[in-house]
């Protein structure tokens, strides 16, 4: 589906440096954030420490977010509030995934699937579209 996947092992989400943004924190948290999804999608996992994965990744997915905010508040990013509002979408998402992995009603492939869906419309697309803006109001001071 999403072809910057397309090196994909098993079941890992594979980071890549072409996913950087330039700015050391948030690519920190990126790559951090690829290394607990694929936590999440382990497939020897059994539900209970899916969720506690996913728990841990819903708690860092907050951080990052609010670290990102911050950010963006202070280089008044125009799309701030419609940024703001993908994040809490990204949220409600991982909680719906939370509350289907507790009722057994999704499977290590849609789990994977989501993940990389989110992972790459927003952490990979959405936020080096983010990174340029920064860069470019970094260059006219």
């Amino acid at each position: 589906m999403y072809h910057k996947f397309k090196n994909l092992m098993k079941n890992n989400i594979i980071w890549q440096d072409s996913y950087k943004t330039g700015n050391k924190i948030i690519d920190q948290q990126h790559e951090k954030l690829f290394e607990l999804a694929n936590q999440v999608v382990d497939p020897a996992n059994d539900p209970q420490k899916t969720h506690l994965n996913l728990l841990a990744l819903q708690h860092y997915v907050k951080v990052h977010f609010a670290d990102e905010e911050k950010i963006m508040q202070q280089y008044s990013i125009p799309d701030y509030s419609a940024h703001v509002a993908e994040h809490r979408d990204l949220l409600r998402q991982l909680d719906e995934i939370g509350t289907e992995i507790i009722t057994n009603e999704l499977r290590v492939d849609e789990i994977m699937k989501r993940m990389q869906s989110w992972l790459f419309d927003h952490f990979v697309k959405r936020d080096l579209s983010l990174a340029k803006y920064l860069r470019d109001e970094d260059a006219r001071e």
